[in-house]
């Protein structure tokens, strides 16, 4: 036979081979619903159907979900698992994964996943203290619980979960005011901080309306922050401010700890400094007014004396209220307040608004009147007002909203007394491109003129011609 007939031959075998052979993701797809089928036949099996995991975002990265029958006894769990593994998980059939939920307690199952992997979930079940667990992608395992029972869970279910690779799990509350959040890995050193969840546990056993949270791991990386929130139900402002210390102790959280009581919060170390005196009044206006917080600073550095760092509010008609009202008590006084836009900003010492100011603004105000304006658009991110104009939107905004954005600053420039704005710069403009996740400056306005920004003209932005279109049409 020559050589060419041998070649000849061999690509009409290939050929032949590959018309009669279905693509990896089909008998991929088969190896499931077979998969599915006998798991939907097993008496021990409320439900089973496939699903995306939970890792990324590829919606074709299934695994198959399963429920068991409700109460099914852990022995009969561990046998649906020894049944799985040899007809479901084995490599030559499915070998996938399958997420197992026993009674609302999942858990990963893979080929040659032993009974120690069910441990925790079936001990959660029969602990009877959490509400539910759940598989994740950041954190590895979620569990909820009701809020005092957060902190007396955790140390409990770390011991179960048994030695870690690197783990991170969280358990918390359905409301999310009391969490704990901890990477543990034996190899690293890593581990919960116990002493830190023990402090929140023993505040909540004796204050029953604490809420707070513990974030980080204790051992070979010591880095442990948290929150302790009162509830003045349980204790009074004069009750903290005169014993902070036999109250919490911040010992155990390495990387600072914030305290709160009702609204107010601060750093442990000075929340009593920050909220006495006028700087007290100031606080109980704003929140008479309807603010949700008042923020102090973090930590004794943080400033060279005590202030109030900032105001959040979360409703604009409040913001209105908050502003007039402070207005009356403390002038132009230096008070940060923040618009979180129909939303509650969480519970940190740092936080940034959609609508800020850096002190109450009089109701005739240029800066007033532009939130106004500004802020039933839902394409704001941001607006703030100092020596300029700080206006930061996302990318796809309409043109009518672009052109009411830009107008009613061209607006308050036109209402600004000139000493106020900085020497050059009067406004300055920003938009977010989700498609990349970043934030690129494009343009601003000096001498009443918009000057595109060059280096996002040089990356092809779109974004600095539609400004100054907008601003050319509206100004």
């Amino acid at each position: 036979m020559t050589r060419r007939l041998r070649a000849g031959l061999a690509a009409v075998l290939l050929l032949t081979t590959a018309a009669c052979s279905s693509p990896p993701e089909d008998d991929e797809q088969q190896e499931r619903d077979r998969a599915v089928a006998w798991l939907a036949e097993q008496p021990a099996v409320a439900s089973a159907a496939p699903e995306p995991t939970v890792y990324g975002d590829d919606q074709d990265d299934q695994w198959i979900r399963v429920a068991t029958q409700p109460g099914l006894p852990d022995a009969e769990v561990l046998a649906l698992v020894d049944a799985m593994q040899q007809e479901v998980l084995d490599w030559d059939r499915y070998g996938g994964s399958v997420l197992l939920s026993v009674d609302g307690m999942e858990t990963v199952i893979r080929p040659g996943t032993g009974h120690q992997a069910l441990e925790p979930a079936l001990w959660l079940r029969g602990d009877g203290r959490a509400e539910s667990a759940t598989v994740g992608d950041h954190p590895d395992y979620v569990v909820t619980a009701a809020p005092c029972e957060v902190f007396d869970l955790v140390a409990d279910y770390d011991e179960r979960a048994g030695e870690q690779a690197r783990t991170t799990r969280e358990v918390r509350s359905g409301d999310g005011s009391a969490w704990v959040r901890w990477t543990r890995s034996d190899e690293l050193g890593m581990e919960l901080p116990r002493d830190a969840v023990a402090e929140l546990d023993g505040l909540c056993r004796q204050h029953p309306g604490t809420r707070g949270w513990v974030e980080g791991q204790a051992g070979r990386y010591d880095e442990v922050r948290g929150a302790v929130l009162l509830d003045p139900d349980d204790v009074t402002l004069e009750q903290v401010v005169d014993d902070v210390d036999g109250l919490v102790d911040p010992e155990p959280f390495s990387r600072g700890l914030l305290l709160g009581w009702g609204g107010l919060r601060a750093g442990a170390d000075v929340f009593a400094d920050t909220f006495s005196g006028q700087r007290l009044e100031w606080a109980e206006t704003a929140l008479d007014a309807g603010a949700d917080r008042v923020l102090g600073p973090p930590d004794p550095g943080y400033a060279s004396e005590p202030r109030l760092t900032q105001i959040q509010v979360s409703d604009l008609d409040a913001w209105a209220e908050v502003h007039d009202r402070l207005q009356e008590v403390a002038g132009v006084e230096y008070l940060p307040i923040d618009l979180f836009r129909e939303r509650q900003p969480e519970d940190q010492l740092a936080a940034d608004g959609e609508l800020h100011s850096a002190s109450p603004l009089p109701r005739a105000s240029a800066e007033r009147r532009l939130v106004a304006e500004v802020a039933p658009v839902a394409a704001v991110r941001q607006v703030a007002v100092s020596t300029r104009v700080h206006l930061v939107v996302d990318s796809d905004v309409g043109d009518a909203d672009l052109d009411r954005l830009l107008r009613a600053t061209a607006e308050a420039l036109s209402r600004t007394d000139e000493d106020q704005l900085g020497d050059d710069v009067q406004a300055e403009f920003v938009v977010f491109e989700s498609l990349w996740d970043r934030y690129l400056r494009v343009g601003a306005v000096v001498d009443g003129e918009f000057q595109p920004d060059q280096e996002a003209e040089a990356g092809g932005s779109r974004s600095p011609d539609r400004f100054a279109a907008s601003w050319a049409r509206v100004s």
